[in-house]
């Protein structure tokens, strides 16, 4: 899966091609940072061409949302050094423009260009599942966030954005790379999906740079049905039988996050429950041991339930 200009060309063209037919477009152009320049250009050529569409600061857009989202609009940043909440505004997605946007005016061309469902994030920035992210294959997973972070103007348009990126987590700028391989290829193989990849991935998922780790933490408590545990490396190897884990130099001898994905959080909660039933029993005295067999919950987890 390849980010590829062509078809990039094609979607902003066929977006010019819209308003030229009054079409309202699902998505909103949004300007390259350092294209604000143009604006001037930009909004003589729309009205020498007779196109019905908005030029906008994007803070404005914002204020003016609820009389605008039913115009085709052009956004543009003058300000970088101030934060956008792009979440509390974004029913459209958004199509980043990253050439010089008169020549599109210019040259309407009805391409009719059809982008699959797994490839949309390179083209659009619109909020997605984080789950559906997560579930994707290794190429996804790493084209949606290098993308968002070398290309998409979500880095481009955020004062400090990939620092806040990283903000609260175990990442390291220089590492990031050999990190983020390390931590997918994991994900994919074992099903351990570390807490500051689920972090960054729901950052970017929700367009949410801001977003705190409490937040992302309680998200993936709620949709997996369980919190994430203390893991090293050497436990992560014990528990999967194997010696061929990809490992992070950065998280060698140290302890970490991680959420594991071959465990049900909400088939055991039931368990749990089951077990506490049954030990609450008056009728019948069960053990520990058999408790732990009918319900196939760990000997320890039943001897806490006794002892709580």
């Amino acid at each position: 899966m390849k980010y590829d200009l062509d078809k990039h060309n094609n979607l902003i063209n066929d977006w010019f091609y819209n308003v030229s037919k009054n079409i309202v477009n699902d998505e909103i152009l949004f300007l390259k940072e350092d294209q604000e320049h143009l604006v001037p250009t930009i909004k003589n050529e729309l009205k020498r061409n007779n196109f019905e569409c908005r030029v906008i600061d994007i803070f404005q857009y914002i204020i003016d949302y609820d009389s605008l989202k039913n115009i085709n609009c052009i956004l543009y940043k003058i300000d970088n050094t101030k934060p956008i909440h792009y979440q509390s505004f974004l029913e459209k997605k958004l199509l980043l423009v990253q050439d010089n946007i008169v020549s599109y005016i210019n040259a309407v061309k009805n391409n009719q260009q059809a982008i699959q469902n797994e490839e949309r994030f390179l083209y659009y920035v619109e909020k997605v599942n984080p789950l559906n992210i997560i579930k994707g294959s290794n190429i996804k997973i790493e084209s949606f966030v290098n993308f968002s972070v070398n290309i998409t103007f979500l880095m481009q348009n955020i004062y400090d954005g990939f620092n806040l990126l990283l903000n609260k987590t175990s990442y390291k700028k220089e590492s990031f790379d050999h990190s983020l391989q390390s931590d997918i290829g994991n994900l994919k193989e074992y099903s351990i999906l570390t807490a500051r990849l689920a972090v960054i991935i729901y950052r970017i998922a929700n367009l949410n740079l801001h977003a705190s780790v409490t937040e992302v933490g309680r998200y993936f408590h709620k949709q997996l049905g369980s919190k994430s545990k203390t893991y090293n490396y050497k436990l992560m190897i014990k528990s999967n039988n194997t010696a061929s884990l990809l490992l992070d130099d950065t998280l060698k001898g140290k302890n970490f996050k991680v959420y594991d994905l071959t465990v049900n959080g909400f088939e055991i909660a039931i368990r749990i429950e089951i077990a506490k039933k049954l030990l609450a029993l008056k009728e019948i005295k069960l053990d520990a041991i058999t408790v732990s067999k009918v319900t196939m919950i760990d000997i320890e987890e039943v001897e806490k339930i006794i002892k709580n």
